[in-house]
């Protein structure tokens, strides 16, 4: 059975938000974002099956807001959308979007000639051991940061605090000046390098224990600030999982340090207390 807890605490650390798990049986459970209420957001439904972990995307009854917001985005997300799909595919998420019951690559959707009745994501996952919940947060992770990117919630920090559903089904988005940050940048990034700091391999589970599980923070390598404007990242390549101190310490100067930088300033540091 999917421990609902543990499961939670690897989806709020991978995608810095509030989800709520609710048991539907013995072997499966519904993810919801806290704030995305019936019967105008969405859920994900994950299950277990012999050998794979299957999670997939249930629109509300009255969500057609979103669903239309997504078809209206699509022309300036389609291309992140597509980054993420191929991304999720070669980490071994196996992922797959339908529209209107059609399975699509997402670079064969014509919005100027498709009409968006139903829409359609799930992802599904070897499983490699009997109970694995972080198999059950990868493909739940996958499929919400796939939605998400399709809607103008993906970028920055609290898109959901103090904003509603009205009770008609109308969606008010938040807007920030802040430098935005990709949720589902941070969710590829931590399923691609893991939870570990790449400079000094500091766990937050090993060391806190539960608190801390699933936690990590995600440093850009070129920082955000320094950008000439909004750009397309590669969480593979641009984006490391840092520990809060060695983030800290990284960030000391302008421009930051990078791991290599930091880890040999660690070893003389080491070395001089040896000597």
């Amino acid at each position: 059975m999917l421990d609902r807890e543990r499961l939670a605490a690897n989806l709020n650390a991978e995608l810095e938000l509030p989800f709520v798990v609710k048991p539907l049986g013995s072997d499966r459970v519904e993810v919801r974002i806290n704030g995305l209420d019936r019967p105008n957001g969405f859920s994900v439904q994950a299950h277990e099956g012999m050998q794979l972990t299957f999670a997939e995307l249930r629109l509300d009854s009255l969500a057609r807001e979103l669903l239309d917001a997504a078809r209206v985005n699509f022309a300036s997300t389609g291309q992140r959308f597509g980054e993420l799909y191929a991304a999720y595919r070669n980490l071994g998420v196996n992922v797959a979007f339908r529209l209107n019951g059609i399975e699509l690559q997402p670079s064969q959707v014509d919005l100027a000639t498709t009409q968006w009745n139903t829409l359609e994501l799930d992802a599904r996952v070897l499983r490699l051991t009997g109970v694995d919940d972080e198999a059950a947060a990868n493909v739940v992770s996958a499929v919400v940061a796939l939605f998400v990117s399709l809607l103008p919630l993906d970028a920055g920090t609290g898109a959901f605090e103090n904003e509603s559903f009205a009770e008609e089904g109308k969606v008010r988005y938040g807007v920030s000046k802040s430098y935005e940050r990709s949720r589902s940048n941070r969710a590829i990034a931590i399923l691609a390098h893991g939870t570990k700091c790449v400079v000094c391999d500091f766990s937050f589970e090993d060391f806190y224990g539960a608190i801390g599980r699933g936690y990590v923070e995600v440093h850009h390598l070129l920082p955000v600030h320094l950008m000439d404007g909004p750009a397309v990242l590669n969480p593979l390549t641009d984006l490391v999982p840092l520990c809060a101190n060695c983030h800290r310490m990284a960030h000391r100067v302008d421009p930051p340090l990078t791991p290599l930088e930091l880890l040999a300033a660690t070893k003389s540091i080491r070395g001089s207390y040896a000597d």
